[in-house]
C-alpha cells in the first residue's frame, strides 16, 4: 500500500446509480467520499445503508484517477428495484473517473 499524493478529487460515477463524486483524505490512510446520485424509480420509498468497496488507480503524470466499485447495502422500505423491498442488495456497482484537484498539495 502506498500513501496518497493528493488531498481531494471530484468526478463522475457511471453505473447504478449514476453519480457525481467527491473524495477527500482526512489522514494518510483514511478518506471520506460523498456521492450525489440519481435513481429513476417512481413509487419506490426506502432508506438504505450502503458501503462502497473498490479499487482506484491514479495516473502518475496526469490529474486523473479511475475507480471500479461494488455497492452492497441493506434497505428498509417497500417497492421495486435491486432490493425488492427490505433486505440485502449487492447487485450495484460502477466505474468512475475523477479529476485530482490538488496533487502533492496535502
Amino acid at each position: 500500500m502506498q500513501a496518497q499524493d493528493y488531498k481531494s478529487a471530484v468526478g463522475v460515477r457511471l453505473g447504478y446509480p449514476l453519480a457525481i463524486s467527491y473524495k477527500t483524505f482526512i489522514s494518510e490512510s483514511s478518506a471520506i467520499e460523498a456521492y450525489v446520485d440519481y435513481r429513476g424509480y417512481s413509487f419506490y420509498n426506502y432508506i438504505s445503508v450502503n458501503g462502497y468497496l473498490g479499487l482506484r488507480y491514479t495516473f502518475p503524470d496526469t490529474p486523473i484517477s479511475v475507480v471500479a466499485d461494488w455497492v452492497p447495502g441493506f434497505a428498509f422500505g417497500t417497492g421495486l428495484g435491486s432490493f425488492g423491498g427490505s433486505g440485502f442488495g449487492g447487485d450495484s456497482g460502477g466505474l468512475g473517473v475523477r479529476y485530482v484537484l490538488n496533487r502533492g498539495g496535502k
